[in-house]
């Protein structure tokens, strides 16, 4: 052990407390730093596992019919071959969809033994698919293991768990229980991998395949995925694409007057930066791990601000020990290389408690980020290199203004006994306390207002009841006669108020189609738009509210055939506000190419159907009786755990092939808001232990600040002082520190969180009070911290005091 190793561990020890302050908020700073910088990498690494990640683009497509502009991250199904017979930049394609729906993933896979394993990440897929998207396989015919028809490809996780031990190549299973599908090969997983794009099980194409789909140019949307030539511009086929279009597309854009521009999205930035329509599953957000980076980086500056600020004002313990090394020859370099060597020291040994504190606390961050994070994680090479080295970095830039401000002391000065800290020092302590101020005004009054638009999201009026509705999904389409069966049965129990079926559900993307509307003339237009099918009693069990007209009714065959309601967003988009029944819109042609009319009977109050992120759309209700998707269920508040067993006792007799896949609509909503409430866990523990850091640096500081005024204390006690003028006597040199750091706490608050809010097109304002509870937060933990180092000072006797001095 070298000399300078054994000196700083002798400061360390001599000075307990100073040691113990700066280890304790190091060591937590550390800890969570190093989580937050786990979380932004996992965040940034989607998809960048794929070997030609850097040369695979998302293909989707922006419409604009009749003024309306959609953007889809995906396009219709013959595009993908196409692109790639025209591009020579285009090396292959591959086109993918949820098996029961573009973003229905959900199936099961029964067995001989009759097991069924359910996913909820089975896709459909071109036989060209890991040719794009190159995975290593433990079994099978890779590389094109989807080449026949009901074949299927299993993630090894997947083919585990069906199989066990066995061998499941060309083992035959039932997908859904129905279809008898072949395996044909099993894919390596790759432990913490992250993709948009999760799947345990892809299906050759014939299992998704429409008829007639090579010719569908709008509508019967999937996912495409090209993999370009290495120094692919985008640009390039963009601008291309006008050529395509005409070639391809036009025929089918002129029938709906309609304008088409390709969208190419790099692989790895979907998750971060994709939030289109229809997309298959909720993405990540640049501006949250944005967010999460800074205040991560602000916790770091924290704990380091508190170590520079406690060792220059502690200079003056020192300055004897300085002045006695100058005047006994040690030189301006082994002084610095002291100073840097017990910062390093502390910060190290405050890293390996750091580590310890980030491996206990880590299962309980995954749950609050919603991720799953393994332990080894923290030991890689690489990750465990980064925080080492980030904590020597700590260690030697917080110890270099010590070093160099303590070694230039004269000696002089301190041997005569004229020694005090230095204006350049004071205004330096005041300058980071400043900043430490502003950091916690800026998170608290930033946790307050996501608290609100959480708040606000949970209480605002959805335009239906969204509690304790069940949502039932049904994989196999019964008959109209099974369903009503259903139904009529499931009302019979005293626990159940109403239930209905539809083809869609508030807390999905609903289709889009194009409706044509009649202008004032009588001509009619295509105008985008998205619709549902129902059956009846759907208006009932969300407990919509009718504002003009009337419900469908359940005999009438006009209703079932040719009605439409419309929410309120429809009827003024349409021109229709206040006077839409009676109107009549076009749905599609016959076979005779007349064009089908459906007569407006009612209009319901605007209902969300997906998250307050986004506006209210025109939305057209149409009247089905078979309808398959989802059945709804309104169940009684008291009787709702009764009513759910008799549901689930009810479906085998309904689908004996299919096990009960059900949710609650409340939960599906929350679930748009996992990423806000993700945020509003990370922000309030991180204001708890930036109050708690800046606690205990205050605490070290003002013992310091204490001690030096120990004697001008006791002289004023003895002439009579009182606690709250002996407070005032401290508080003095911290009131411009705290005002400028309410200022520009504030304000940052102000600017970072007005743009998170923008995401939402329903949200609250400012409202000023936010910063006032900061403000108030940081003021109560500033003046106990006072408060109780002075009654800990004032309990000494003045006297002792003076004497000693």
């Amino acid at each position: 052990m070298t000399p300078f190793v054994k000196s700083a561990l002798r400061v360390l020890r001599k000075d307990l407390s100073y040691s113990l302050i700066n280890l304790v908020g190091l060591s937590f700073g550390l800890a969570f730093g190093f989580l937050m910088f786990i979380y932004v990498s996992v965040e940034t690494s989607y998809d960048k596992h794929y070997p030609q990640a850097d040369e695979i683009y998302r293909v989707g497509i922006s419409y604009d019919i009749g003024g309306n502009i959609d953007d889809f991250c995906n396009l219709a199904r013959p595009a993908g071959p196409a692109l790639k017979a025209e591009f020579p930049e285009v090396i292959e394609q591959t086109r993918v969809a949820g098996y029961n729906g573009l973003y229905e993933h959900k199936a099961f896979f029964e067995t001989d033994q009759l097991q069924r394993i359910s996913s909820e990440h089975v896709f459909t897929a071109d036989s060209t698919f890991f040719k794009v998207f190159d995975r290593s396989f433990i079994s099978g015919s890779a590389p094109n293991p989807l080449a026949s028809p009901k074949s299927v490809v299993l993630s090894e996780r997947l083919a585990a768990k069906i199989f066990g031990d066995r061998s499941p190549i060309l083992q035959q299973i039932k997908l859904d229980g129905k279809i008898p599908v072949t395996v044909t090969g099993v894919f390596r997983d790759i432990p913490n991998a992250k993709t948009h794009l999760p799947y345990e099980a892809i299906l050759s194409w014939d299992l998704g395949a429409r008829p007639g789909e090579e010719n569908v140019w709008i509508g019967w949307h999937v996912y495409t995925y090209a993999l370009v030539q290495a120094g692919f511009e985008p640009s390039v086929l963009i601008d291309k694409f006008s050529n395509f279009k005409k070639k391809y597309m036009q025929k089918t854009l002129d029938q709906y007057e309609a304008k088409a521009n390709l969208i190419l999205q790099p692989l790895s930035s979907i998750h971060l930066h994709s939030d289109l329509t229809w997309e298959a599953y909720a993405n990540g957000n640049e501006n949250d791990v944005m967010i999460f980076s800074i205040v991560a980086l602000f916790l770091i500056l924290i704990t380091s601000i508190n170590y520079v600020n406690l060792t220059t004002a502690r200079s003056s313990n020192r300055a004897k020990e300085i002045g006695i090394k100058k005047v006994m020859g040690c030189r301006i370099w082994s002084l610095r290389s002291q100073f840097l060597i017990e910062s390093v020291l502390l910060v190290l040994i405050a890293a390996v408690f750091g580590w310890v504190i980030s491996a206990i606390l880590l299962p309980s961050f995954n749950n609050i980020t919603d991720q799953n994070i393994d332990l080894t994680y923290l030991y890689r090479p690489g990750t465990l290199g980064i925080y080492l080295g980030v904590a020597l970095c700590i260690g030697l830039l917080s110890g270099l203004y010590p070093a160099y401000y303590m070694s230039g002391i004269s000696e002089f000065a301190i041997l005569k006994g004229r020694f005090s800290s230095s204006n350049r020092g004071v205004l330096l302590r005041k300058g980071l306390i400043t900043f430490q101020f502003a950091v916690s005004i800026a998170v608290i009054a930033g946790t307050v207002l996501v608290i609100r638009q959480l708040d606000y999201i949970g209480s605002k009026d959805l335009g239906f009841d969204k509690e304790n509705v069940m949502v039932i999904d049904i994989k196999n389409s019964p008959s109209e006669s099974k369903l009503e069966g259903m139904l009529l049965s499931l009302t019979s129990h005293p626990g159940i108020r109403s239930a209905t079926s539809t083809q869609n559900i508030p807390g999905f993307e609903l289709n889009q189609t194009l409706f044509d509307i009649p202008d004032t003339e009588g001509n009619y237009n295509a105008i985008g738009g998205q619709f549902v099918e129902v059956n009846r009693d759907f208006v009932e069990v969300l407990g919509m509210k009718i504002t003009d007209g009337r419900n469908f009714l359940e005999a009438s065959a006009k209703d079932r055939s040719g009605s439409l309601m419309l929410n309120e967003a429809a009827a003024e988009a349409y021109g229709w506000k206040g006077n839409a029944i009676g109107k009549k819109i076009g749905v599609g042609k016959d076979s005779l190419g007349n064009r089908n009319l459906y007569e407006v009977i009612g209009v319901v109050e605007d209902f969300h159907v997906g998250s307050l992120h986004n506006q209210v759309q025109p939305i057209v209700i149409f009247h089905q009786e078979e309808v398959d998707g989802y059945v709804l269920v309104k169940l009684e508040e008291e009787r709702v755990s009764e009513a759910v067993a008799f549901i689930s006792s009810e479906w085998e007799s309904f689908d004996s092939e299919a096990p009960m896949d059900y949710s609650f609509l409340d939960q599906n909503f929350q679930s748009f808001y996992d990423r806000e409430n993700k945020l509003f866990a990370i922000l309030t523990y991180l204001s708890m232990l930036i109050i708690s850091i800046n606690a205990l640096g205050l605490l070290g500081l003002l013992s310091y600040s204490v001690k030096q005024k120990r004697r001008e204390i006791g002289i004023r006690r003895v002439l009579g002082s009182d606690f709250m003028q002996q407070q005032r006597l401290l508080i003095k040199d911290y009131v411009w520190t705290l005002v400028v750091g309410v200022v520009v706490g504030c304000s940052t608050s102000w600017y970072v969180l007005d743009g998170w809010l923008q995401n939402f097109h329903y949200r609250i304002d400012w409202q000023g009070w936010e910063f006032f509870v900061a403000i108030f937060a940081i003021l109560l933990v500033t003046f106990s911290v006072f408060a109780w180092i002075l009654k800990r000072t004032l309990r000494e006797n003045p006297a002792h005091v003076l004497r000693h001095e």
